[in-house]
């Protein structure tokens, strides 16, 4: 199933930001010179077209990314759906409370979830991701209620479909889906759960093990990304967010 994408994940691995890339970040003057060290990453040259605005450069690199899995996954796209299954969730809250600015990488395209959460489409006259409908479905009555409510009840619905999912694909998946459950319930860092993968991926070496490596350190590295620059912009020396970085 994975074979060719183990070969894959490995070479683009090796531009991935890495902790010598954030250790140079952190240590740079300045905003300007930290965001330079982006160019010796994968993110150079969506950073060139994109010059100093990070969120586009995040945006566009992801929308990339997400069309490179989905090439490389073929007709595993479920696998696909497990891994951006929370950009459409975060749709979907944006549209139950007529607010925000939809993310252009979700599985399906917020316009669509839109149509479906008012009520301006018919079920039987478009298809939609049945894990993205099991979502709406669960939501649908928070349409226009207390911004909270929404956010905690799409969670729910969210976290009850990726496990779901997880189930389906790989028992892998499936712990670690549960962990993060247990860890939000907690109010817990993600911390753990980052340590699991990375342990497995080194230790599996292949199968979804290192699929989900890849993904954490590059969702980890975006985190990073932000929380650097944001520091630089502000002059917040970089000891006092040293604790706030996750693994890379």
């Amino acid at each position: 199933m994975f074979e060719y994408a183990f070969a894959v994940i490995n070479v683009w691995e090796k531009k991935l930001f890495n902790s010598l890339d954030q250790e140079r970040m952190l240590k740079s003057p300045d905003r300007e010179s930290a965001f330079l060290v982006l160019f010796d990453t994968d993110l150079g040259q969506v950073a060139k077209e994109k010059e100093s605005d990070i969120e586009q450069v995040l945006e566009k690199d992801l929308v990339a990314l997400k069309q490179k899995l989905s090439v490389l996954l073929g007709e595993k796209e479920e696998f696909l759906w497990y891994l951006f299954l929370k950009f459409d969730a975060l749709n979907i809250k944006i549209a139950l409370k007529k607010q925000g600015e939809p993310f252009s990488f979700s599985i399906e395209p917020f316009a669509k979830v839109e149509r479906m959460i008012l009520g301006q489409t018919k079920p039987e006259l478009e298809t939609i991701n049945p894990f993205v409908q099991e979502i709406i479905s669960d939501c649908l009555a928070f349409l226009g209620k207390d911004s909270a409510l929404i956010e905690r009840k799409v969670d729910e619905a969210y976290f009850k479909a990726k496990l779901a999912l997880a189930k389906k694909l790989h028992p892998f998946l499936q712990e670690i889906t549960q962990m993060e459950i247990d860890i939000v319930n907690a109010k817990k860092p993600r911390n753990t759960i980052t340590k699991t993968i990375l342990e497995r991926e080194k230790s599996a070496g292949a199968g979804p093990e290192k699929i989900m490596g890849f993904w954490e350190k590059k969702m980890n590295g975006y985190a990073n990304i932000r929380l650097i620059l944001f520091a630089k912009e502000k002059n917040i020396g970089f000891q006092e967010i040293e604790k706030s970085l996750l693994v890379v």
